[in-house]
């Protein structure tokens, strides 16, 4: 569900203050799904789903943090496996086969830009 604010006003210079913010309100399912993957690592008995969405998550927090390199030394091979498995289950395939790449050839990524040559 979706939440769209809408406000036309006035700011104390007597301007137009014009703004309007979207919001995602997750209902309670979604909230626990998201929140057991992110703080859980997908909880105790991950089920399938839970399981791809905390590995893809994990590779992407610490990309968005240090770059695409970054997450996989910090990863290792195991857990960059279970993320690339993570983005295809969710239909991420072209991520997946650019983490591939980057796994074989780590110098080929192009710094902070997340892509690589080749």
């Amino acid at each position: 569900m979706w939440l769209t604010l809408r406000s036309r006003g006035r700011a104390k210079s007597g301007a137009p203050l014009k703004f309007m913010l979207d919001v995602a309100i997750m209902d309670s399912e979604e909230t626990t799904i998201w929140n057991r993957a992110c703080m859980k690592s997908g909880g105790t008995s991950p089920r399938e789903g839970d399981a791809a969405l905390a590995s893809l998550l994990s590779l992407h927090s610490l990309a968005m943090n240090g770059g695409l390199v970054h997450s996989l030394e910090v990863l290792g091979p195991a857990r960059c496996a279970a993320a690339v498995e993570g983005f295809r289950y969710f239909g991420l395939a072209e991520m997946a086969a650019l983490i591939e790449r980057a796994l074989e050839k780590p110098d080929a990524v192009i710094p902070h830009a997340g892509i690589c040559e080749g």
